[in-house]
């Protein structure tokens, strides 16, 4: 029987091999999908998710067909493809995989895995009539796969920092000019706040294309998650919790109100309902109340000082276990220096994904890291089952002692679907 997973992420796939052709031809052999359908596109390298996650749950709650594409998966592998928040089925998986192979196996260079899924997800799409579609670019942006978009209805830019150098660039500047490759002459762009080096590229692009160009101001931003106010509007609520989300849900806000002006009919009403209702897996989410555990996907330098931030904010007086794995091509040196700060005791693991950084490098990292603000213990777990029962293990301790404890998991978002799996089987999470 026909495995579409397996298929999908067979190892022969899995290479790093940048460019437009291979997807161009795939799709080309599916009947051109894409151009069936209208888009969001969505770069950057912090917030890229949640800020889909806003816009897609408003234009769900405005009454419009939304089909989502993200990555990675955090829990399921179907989760990447979603049609009104809805994953898509295994069997519809299964189909349309089937036709994605029979054309990729005719192609002179076969597809890698993420062009693959490229396909799936636009074919699905097409398939499911949707209004619009929501795609977060898998990485930079003017060579990643998702780029074969040819006119979105606006590209958004979350903000910049570094991350995949090796691949995008080792200034802000050139990563910044493959996430403004999303850029597509005389589309509307709304762009994050940037370092200058960062935002003088992509203005500079915007300017070239002749695009109208909206600038993210968080000076109008106010509030908390449970009341938040940005610009003209008030009171709002956000679905998702985290310090960084007000400025997702800003970067939502503005690329709504350019939907607006471009014909889209978006209530208020449903920027109310879909900012309260959106919801995102491994964003400064809480997985368990007792014991209480944090799961957040942040994997790089900005991503561990916005999780710190929240953390603060949140559970100031807590006792914190963290629980971190990361891939051997971040900056895990800086990562560590954050994380020694704000962890009471650290537990490092290897996570399951081939680039990844081996646990007892990862510990020697944290033990290089200069004078910590915490008293912190540092632990290598031998593996994540071990690493998991090593941290409630330390949880209970803590209780015992009068101490109001946490597990925070964080680091990379491929462990968090490792670490959730232990705590199914252990009947932690439900």
């Amino acid at each position: 029987m026909f495995d579409p997973i397996e298929y999908l992420t067979s190892p022969r796939w899995q290479t790093m091999s940048l460019g437009l052709e291979r997807t161009h031809a795939l799709l080309a052999g599916l009947g051109d999908p894409q151009k069936r359908l209208r888009f969001v596109h969505v770069a950057g390298t912090n917030g890229k998710g949640s800020t889909c996650a806003f816009l897609a749950s408003v234009l769900e709650q405005a009454g419009y067909r939304v089909g989502l594409f993200t990555s990675p998966a955090v829990y399921s592998f179907e989760e990447r493809v979603r049609v009104n928040g809805q994953p898509i089925a295994y069997e519809e998986l299964a189909s349309v995989t089937e036709a994605v192979k029979q054309v990729a196996e005719t192609l002179e260079e076969h597809p890698t895995e993420f062009e693959l899924l490229t396909g799936v997800a636009f074919t699905h799409f097409a398939r499911s009539h949707c209004d619009v579609v929501v795609v977060e670019v898998g990485m930079g942006g003017r060579l990643d796969s998702t780029n074969v978009i040819e006119a979105p209805e606006v590209a958004v830019i979350t903000p910049v920092s570094f991350d995949h150098c090796a691949f995008l660039g080792d200034t802000l500047a050139k990563i910044a000019g493959e996430k403004a490759g999303i850029i597509k002459p005389g589309v509307p762009v709304v762009c994050a706040p940037q370092a200058p080096e960062a935002e003088a590229v992509i203005r500079q692009v915007a300017r070239e294309r002749a695009c109208p160009f909206v600038q993210v101001d968080l000076s109008q931003e106010q509030g908390s998650e449970e009341c938040f106010s940005y610009r003209e509007r008030h009171d709002l609520a956000l679905g998702m919790r985290g310090v960084f989300q007000l400025e997702n849900a800003a970067i939502a806000l503005d690329a709504l109100d350019v939907l607006k002006q471009c014909g889209w009919t978006i209530p208020e009403e449903a920027i109310r309902e879909g900012l309260c209702l959106a919801h995102w897996p491994g964003r400064f989410e809480a997985v368990s109340a007792d014991p209480l555990i944090i799961f957040d996907g942040g994997h790089n330098l900005s991503g561990i000082s916005a999780l710190a931030a929240s953390l603060e904010r949140a559970y100031p007086q807590h006792y914190r276990i963290i629980i971190s794995g990361v891939l051997a091509d971040k900056d895990y040196q800086d990562m560590a220096e954050v994380l020694v700060d704000m962890a009471d005791e650290i537990i490092a693991l290897t996570p399951d994904n081939a680039r990844a950084l081996a646990a007892k490098d990862y510990v020697e990292a944290f033990r290089q890291a200069h004078e910590p603000r915490r008293a912190h213990i540092i632990v290598e777990a031998p593996g994540i089952s071990a690493g998991v029962a090593e941290a409630l293990k330390r949880y209970e301790r803590a209780r015992r002692a009068q101490v109001a404890p946490l597990i925070c998991v964080c680091g990379s978002l491929y462990l968090l679907g490792s670490v959730m799996e232990v705590l199914r089987q252990d009947g932690v999470v439900l």
